[in-house]
């Protein structure tokens, strides 16, 4: 049942089969004249009512949970009528997580009976992050969309492509099958300790927060830093200490800008790219502001890579740099699946100094 507002939640590797799944049955609980006559079983979270009812909620990109011949009943939306909210549902959504990026959750032979949204993706209530609208699932055989292999993605423009195509009622676009892979990244402070910045949250973002920017058609995101202690941060009046460790995702084979702070000025002496979850050949090369006469140590996967004479010499094992942009090049890839069973990894770390 989905009555208190989640049906499944799966993280790791887990296998969902001949499951019924309901989000509204006839049962309304003990009513609470204060927030809707009658209705208080549709209120699973009283201190959000736009907080959505949901059957499955995919979560953990490494994990790969296939859900194969479930069926779905009454997941309907619902307009609180004395305070004129509107509640969402879905009978998948997914988890707003950046683990949650990659679509290796599959669903397989789903039924749906008075179901309004086959998928919803609601933004959480708590973590208002523009960097995890990028949440994916896979549609394996064409059972919630109709096309066998497509990609429901969030709404994040950095994972769009322009064959993508727009779905308003899911919070979500629909993309074909067979696109340009979706896989996570991320790029940390590797200084020890890292750069912290103290303050409200509007602080920290003007101050630290991060930009990824796909340079073939100047598709964003913002990068959020991490709360130390606390992911989620609440209003303005609260103070924090955070750091540069920016996870989003990206569309793999494309040239992205990296900047850490919103201007870039903040590149650390030391820094980390890891992009958990590629597969075998997967690759992307990623540019970084550095002031010209820096210098640079880089490793990929603990084994030395050297400076290149142009572009033209970029690879998995040789960055350069272009002094006239100021700008570090480096080509993060992986040549095999040797992560884990389903995806692998590449790990690119990077100490400058600048020239004295």
């Amino acid at each position: 049942m989905a009555d208190n507002g989640l049906g499944v939640n799966c993280p790791g590797a887990n296998v969902i089969q001949g499951a019924l799944i309901v989000g509204e049955t006839e049962n309304v609980g003990n009513p609470r004249y204060d927030f809707e006559e009658g209705r208080s079983r549709l209120i699973p979270d009283l201190c959000c009512l736009s907080q959505g009812v949901f059957g499955i909620q995919t979560y953990d990109g490494e994990g790969g949970v296939i859900s194969n011949d479930i069926t779905f009943y009454n997941f309907n939306d619902y307009q609180f009528l004395k305070n004129n909210v509107y509640r969402p549902t879905g009978a998948i959504t997914g988890l707003d997580g950046p683990f949650t990026l990659v679509p290796s959750n599959k669903y397989f032979n789903l039924k749906f009976h008075n179901v309004q949204n086959n998928v919803y993706y609601q933004q959480s209530y708590t973590v208002p992050r523009q960097n995890l609208k990028g949440i994916a699932l896979a549609d394996s055989d064409g059972s919630i969309t109709g096309t066998c292999g497509s990609v429901i993605i969030g709404v994040g423009d950095h994972v769009r492509l322009p064959d993508c195509q727009n779905k308003p009622t899911w919070n979500a676009y629909i993309c074909p099958p067979n696109q340009i892979p979706l896989r996570n990244f991320e790029a940390l402070d590797a200084n020890t300790p890292p750069l912290t910045v103290t303050g409200t949250a509007d602080y920290i973002h003007s101050v630290i927060g991060g930009k990824l920017i796909r340079l073939v058609d100047k598709a964003s995101v913002l990068l959020e830093p991490v709360f130390v202690g606390n992911n989620y941060f609440g209003g303005n009046d609260t103070l924090y200490n955070a750091t540069m460790d920016y996870m989003t995702n990206l569309r793999m084979y494309y040239d992205h800008l990296l900047l850490f702070s919103p201007d870039g000025s903040k590149t650390p002496s030391k820094l980390r790219i890891v992009m958990d979850y590629f597969q075998g050949g997967e690759w992307v090369r990623v540019a970084i502001p550095f002031p010209s006469g820096t210098t640079f140590t880089i490793t990929a996967n603990s084994s030395p890579v050297k400076l290149g004479a142009s572009m033209n010499d970029l690879d998995m094992m040789t960055y350069f740099f272009d002094n006239t942009a100021q700008l570090l090049w480096i080509h993060v890839a992986t040549s095999s699946n040797a992560f884990t069973w389903f995806h692998g990894k590449s790990s690119l770390c990077s100490h400058c100094q600048p020239e004295k």
